[in-house]
């Protein structure tokens, strides 16, 4: 491999991380806007879910009501540096975001490509190991314990 053929890959690999990181970040940024608004409309029906608080710092959200709490971190492929353990992490997605529910147990959420439906391809969040998209349903029913802690 030539000297100009190892440049323009490592300029490739380079934009190819930056575009990554810039998906990671919109979707992040939609995913956790999700949860932010299904909080928000809980509080408005449930007066214990009135008092959560909600902290975000790039790519965690912490929402806690009570005792109880929940952390959302998002971890992107671009996050890791370069090595073979990445294609090991990351095998079919950009991202994973890992939710560490108040009751102990732990939601998994991958970052991938979507063609259902589609003419063109999208990204969207999915629960892991299958196809279905995460949405507002997902979202509460994995507040539902934090929700149930603030109302006990």
């Amino acid at each position: 491999m030539s000297t100009n053929d190892t440049t323009r890959a490592a300029a490739g690999h380079a934009a190819y991380l930056a575009e990554t990181r810039r998906l990671v970040d919109a979707q992040t940024d939609a995913l956790f806007g999700m949860v932010t608004t299904i909080l928000a409309r809980a509080g408005r029906h449930d007066p214990a879910a009135r008092h959560a608080s909600i902290s975000r710092q790039d790519h965690t959200l912490a929402v806690t009501n009570d005792s109880c709490s929940e952390t959302f971190t998002v971890k992107g492929i671009g996050d890791r540096p370069d090595s073979l353990d990445r294609a090991h992490l990351f095998p079919t997605s950009q991202a994973r975001c890992l939710v560490q529910r108040s009751d102990g147990s732990t939601a998994e959420w991958l970052l991938r490509r979507d063609m259902a439906g589609e003419s063109a391809p999208v990204y969207a969040w999915m629960l892991a190991g299958s196809e279905a998209r995460v949405g507002e349903p997902e979202i509460t029913d994995v507040l539902r314990p934090l929700l149930e802690c603030a109302g006990s």
